[in-house]
């Protein structure tokens, strides 16, 4: 069974806002990321190459009502490269690292398992960036 893993060294508490894979709207329980830890989900609704879409909305508090949020809409032609066929799906473990937060941009990385195997993670060299919404 794979999991969707959502790691925050952005430096302040983020929030999942809105997850979307394919066309179907994720629920999470525990939304809220403290700075330095990991959220995980098990996301097995598809197999990796059945993925088509990722819509993620992450939330900056800042308190009084004020937050501001970060959004990346990516489909499987614009995904991370070099990621050996590592999609959403119940077939690989998926961590994405949320960093980099300059106040106005947010970048993501992932690094991915095979769910099957298991083992140490692979990275992708590559980022997105997460735009203001």
């Amino acid at each position: 069974m794979g999991h969707l893993k959502f790691t925050n060294v952005v430096g302040r508490e983020v929030e999942i806002h809105h997850l979307k894979i394919n066309k179907e709207d994720i629920y999470i329980e525990e939304t809220k990321i403290p700075e330095g830890s990991t959220n995980s989900i098990k996301y097995d609704a598809t197999d990796a190459d059945q993925f088509d879409r990722m819509i993620l909305t992450i939330r900056i508090d800042y308190g009084k009502n004020e937050h501001q949020d970060y959004e990346v809409n990516l489909n499987r032609d614009h995904w991370f490269a070099d990621n050996n066929g590592s999609y959403p799906g119940g077939d690989f473990d998926i961590n994405l690292i949320l960093m980099g937060f300059d106040n106005h941009n947010m970048k993501m990385m992932q690094v991915y398992r095979d769910d099957v195997t298991g083992g140490t993670f692979s990275f992708c060299s590559d980022t997105k960036e997460l735009s203001p919404k």
